[in-house]
């Protein structure tokens, strides 16, 4: 992790694909179900705290963000945390206002509608992400 942390912008266009790629497959059938989860808990803070290293304005942000919002998916409750954290993270960061909403009103759907348990944890994690939420959001809602 540290590791990500000091060298991650210098080796972002190696490291960013490989990360990605991980992501975006399904979990390997030969790894027990609570391995996989860990490994996937991993990639996602690898990938939250290798996004940090990229401008608020780099399109990269929206990509990283879009994808954590599919990993909120996975049910595995520790891995909806990581994503929660990293989210967080990354929203606060984005300057406009509409796009902030935007997340916000997907998790919100999701969290109501959702068509699992899983699905609607998974948002309730994404939304309350390190306080995104609350400072963001609740203030501006007519409650």
């Amino acid at each position: 992790m540290e590791i990500i942390a000091k060298q991650g912008q210098r080796h972002m266009g190696t490291m960013l694909p490989i990360i990605e790629n991980y992501l975006d497959r399904p979990a390997p059938s030969q790894l027990p179900a609570h391995i996989s989860d860990q490994v996937r808990e991993a990639v996602v803070i690898f990938l939250g705290t290798l996004a940090r290293h990229l401008a608020a304005d780099d399109p990269k942000v929206r990509t990283v963000i879009d994808r954590l919002l599919e990993v909120l998916k996975t049910p595995a409750e520790s891995v909806q945390k990581a994503v929660g954290q990293c989210l967080g993270s990354l929203l606060k960061n984005i300057t406009e206002e509409t796009q902030k909403e935007k997340y916000v009103s997907l998790l919100l759907e999701r969290l109501l509608k959702g068509s699992s348990y899983g699905d609607r944890r998974g948002a309730a994690y994404g939304l309350a992400g390190r306080t995104f939420l609350s400072s963001h959001f609740i203030a501006r809602c007519d409650w």
